[in-house]
Formats: C-alpha cells, sequence, structure tokens
C-alpha cells in the first residue's frame, strides 16, 4: 500500500507538472500574441496622429482625415502625456460603438476615445472615453495613475480641437479613482454655468489628486473635460481613473484674440 501510494503520488505530481507546464506554455502564447496585437495597435495609433494630428499652430487635418475613411468629431491632445488622437461621439443607440473600433470603423484592440453619448464636444461639460493599454503608453494609457497626486502633476494642458476650426484649452483640476458603476463622477454631464461651479466645488474635496488652486479654478470655470479610463488595480478590474479639465470661458476667448491680433498685417 505504502508502494502503490507513493507511485500514485509521484503519477499525481507529474500530471500536475504536466498541467502547469502546459498552462504556463499557454499564458505565455496569449502574452505574445497580446502584445503583438499591441504593438500593431501602438503603431497605427501613432501612425494616424503624425499624419493627420495638429502641429505648432495648426489645425487637425480635418479633411484628410475624411479622405481616409473616417470623420472625427474632435482631436485631443494633452501635454505631458502621449494623448494625440482623433475622438469620435458615441450615439444612444450605440453608445460602445468605438470601444473596439478604430476611428475608421475597422477592428481595433484598443479602440478610439469617444464622447459620452449623452454629450458633445460643443457641450459645457463633455466626457470621453478612452482604453488604458495594457503594455505600451498609448491611448489614456498616461491617465491611469492621475489619481496620485505625483502622477497628476505631471498633466499639462488638454487641448480639445473641432471640426469648426475652433479649440479650447482645459487645465487639470482633479483627479479620482472610483468604481466604474458608480455615477458619483458622471452626474456633472447636462450641467452648466453656476450649477457645473457648485457641482465641482463639491467634488474637489473628494479628488485624491488636486491642482494647488483648485477650488479657484473650479469657482471660475465655464466648461469642464472628463478622461477616463481603466486605473489598471491588479484586484479592481472594476475601477477608474476619472480626470477633470477645466476651462475659463475669458481665458480662451482672450486667447483667440490674441491669435487674431497676430493674424492682422
Amino acid at each position: 500500500m505504502c508502494r502503490l501510494s507513493a507511485y500514485s503520488r509521484r503519477v499525481a505530481k507529474a500530471a500536475l507538472v504536466t498541467v502547469l507546464a502546459t498552462l504556463a506554455v499557454s499564458l505565455l502564447a496569449i502574452g505574445i500574441a497580446d502584445l503583438a496585437a499591441d504593438a500593431q495597435a501602438a503603431d497605427r495609433y501613432e501612425a494616424v496622429a503624425e499624419a493627420y494630428g495638429p502641429g505648432d499652430g495648426t489645425d487637425p487635418a480635418w479633411d484628410e482625415m475624411a479622405d481616409a475613411g473616417f470623420n472625427a468629431d474632435a482631436w485631443l491632445t494633452v501635454s505631458g502625456t502621449t494623448i494625440d488622437s482623433p475622438v469620435m461621439q458615441a450615439t444612444a443607440e450605440d453608445p460602445e460603438h468605438w470601444l473596439y473600433r478604430a476611428a475608421d470603423g475597422s477592428s481595433s484592440p484598443t479602440g478610439v476615445p469617444f464622447v459620452d453619448q449623452r454629450c458633445s464636444v460643443a457641450s459645457a461639460v463633455t466626457m470621453v472615453y478612452g482604453h488604458r493599454t495594457a503594455y505600451l503608453g498609448y491611448m489614456f494609457h498616461n491617465l491611469a495613475d492621475c489619481h496620485e497626486q505625483s502622477a497628476f502633476d505631471s498633466l499639462g494642458t488638454a487641448r480639445l480641437y473641432a471640426p469648426d476650426g475652433t479649440s479650447t484649452d482645459y487645465r487639470p483640476l482633479c483627479a479620482a479613482s472610483t468604481d466604474r458603476h458608480d455615477g458619483t463622477w458622471q452626474s456633472c454631464i447636462g450641467l452648466s454655468d453656476d450649477s457645473l461651479r457648485s457641482w465641482l466645488a463639491a467634488m474637489v474635496p473628494k479628488a485624491s489628486a488636486t491642482a494647488s488652486d483648485a477650488s479657484s479654478a473650479a469657482a471660475s470655470a465655464s466648461r469642464l473635460l472628463v478622461l477616463v479610463t481603466c486605473d489598471g488595480s491588479a484586484f479592481h478590474p472594476e475601477s477608474r481613473t476619472v480626470v477633470l479639465f477645466v476651462a475659463n470661458q475669458y481665458q480662451n476667448q482672450a486667447s483667440l484674440s490674441n491669435e487674431n491680433q497676430n493674424l492682422i498685417p
């Protein structure tokens, strides 16, 4: 019985080693495939930015984008990050249409940033979703840990370009990590003017990372840009990072006026 039990244990151990080895090989193959897909998507992301993105003093190449097969609803850049991408508008009929589609409508594992179906680029509040990429730093990857103060402090100005030739500059206000099913940070959609500023005043203290002048910036805000992505927490896959940027209408008007003055011969 003892020898039979020892033999049985050896057989079981060998079987377990075989199973674990097979599992390891399978996971490695999946990992390599995912990395390859991620690298391909990253190359495509960079190619789109280089071909159609804004340059120094220039707007995105809207007509060229349309000729290439897609009509972007906006273009987003955030200094201090790799975010430089067209942005699409979601619809109530298919709110997650762009979650796994590139800007030209083709299949993509990382999709394209898209505006919540309940708002638009022209709204006082614009909420944009984007994937946190698993390996390489593109899409909204750089925003994932911005609920931490040190990462938040590295953020610069967000600029949202519209196809009509206008653009709005937003400054970082605050960030937080939240459960994907918690609608607290989405309750700003549809707000404007005093109601928006009151909402911001109530939310800034709830953030885990804030600008040094967050209270005064919230009090003078006229527009809000909210960027949402996965925060990458291994044990909390349902958590999201929410980063708020605000614009002051008068500051943007002054900036536009100065630009126009520079064009006067």
